[in-house]
């Protein structure tokens, strides 16, 4: 876990900062440059290592975790959820985003720790306002992972059906889920 933050700090700070270098230099220059990325890179991750060693990230983090077990869960869905490093989802009060695509959604029903939306395309001419497909989302006790079931309603024959599992990214880019959670050991839906 101290791993995975320090190196999302490594990454926020390499953004933060950035590294450059002067394409017009000569090639001392160049390999001068590359020895000083690889320089800031270094004295970047101990930076971030001892931030994190030191638990100012970490705690921050865990009163975050801690100020949305409060929250209701249509309030804790809006965000960007990571699937996996190449799938983010991005739900706001009305939309739902994933890459490209941009959706509507409704809340259908809330049920303890269950949520059930419906899920409503935008813009085409066969699926403008119509619903995609259904969603079944399962939430934590810190509304930071979740588990989502997508539901495919098929015309002829049984519904199609994928399930992720999801972490939150915060606004200030602190990954407040944890896949090793024990919350993702077992499949919640079967």
């Amino acid at each position: 876990m101290k791993r995975l933050i320090a190196l999302i700090v490594i990454i926020f700070l390499l953004f933060l900062f950035g590294c450059s270098s002067d394409k017009s230099s000569s090639e001392s220059d160049s390999k001068s440059n590359g020895t000083n990325i690889v320089e800031n890179i270094d004295e970047l991750y101990d930076r971030a290592i001892s931030l994190v060693e030191s638990g100012e990230i970490t705690n921050e983090i865990d009163i975050k975790r801690e100020g949305r077990k409060g929250l209701s869960l249509s309030s804790a869905l809006e965000g960007t959820w990571l699937i996996n490093e190449n799938t983010v989802l991005i739900f706001d009060d009305l939309y739902l985003k994933q890459g490209e695509s941009k959706f509507r959604y409704e809340v259908n029903e809330e049920k303890g720790d269950v949520q059930h939306i419906f899920v409503y395309g935008l813009e085409g001419v066969l699926i403008e306002d119509r619903k995609l497909f259904e969603a079944f989302i399962l939430y934590d006790e810190t509304r930071s992972n979740i588990q989502l079931k997508k539901v495919f309603s098929q015309l002829f024959g049984s519904d199609l059906m994928f399930q992720y599992n999801a972490v939150l990214i915060d606004e200030d880019n602190y990954v407040l889920g944890n896949f090793d959670s024990d919350f993702f050991i077992e499949n919640q839906f079967d």
